[in-house]
């Protein structure tokens, strides 16, 4: 218990629900952009996608509701700046990739 209390980063940082994040999803840029009104628009593969986000449990997790246009449903908060995009089945990607970085 001890190394992980070492090694473990904890934050009272809140979470800001909005903002322009920028990264790569399974090699393609994504770039999304989070309204605190519960709006979003992400720009994958040449398509521009709007709708709704909505929080969920604890708020570490945030759902789109994209009429299954984004080849995802779930990001999940690993810190104030970056959110990492869950794969269908709820779980993050084997390499470590598929994070959005706040750029704004």
């Amino acid at each position: 218990v001890k190394s992980l209390e070492e090694s473990s980063l904890y934050t009272h940082e809140l979470i800001q629900y909005k903002g322009q994040f920028e990264g790569d999803y399974f090699g393609d840029k994504i770039t999304l952009q989070l309204e605190k009104s519960g709006d979003y628009t992400i720009n994958y593969k040449g398509n521009e996608i709007e709708g709704k986000w909505f929080k969920k449990d604890d708020g570490s997790f945030i759902e789109f509701d994209s009429k299954k246009q984004l080849p995802f449903q779930f990001m999940k908060w690993s810190d104030n700046t970056t959110l990492m995009i869950l794969n269908l089945d709820g779980t993050s990607d084997d390499e470590g990739g598929n994070y959005l970085t706040r750029i704004e």
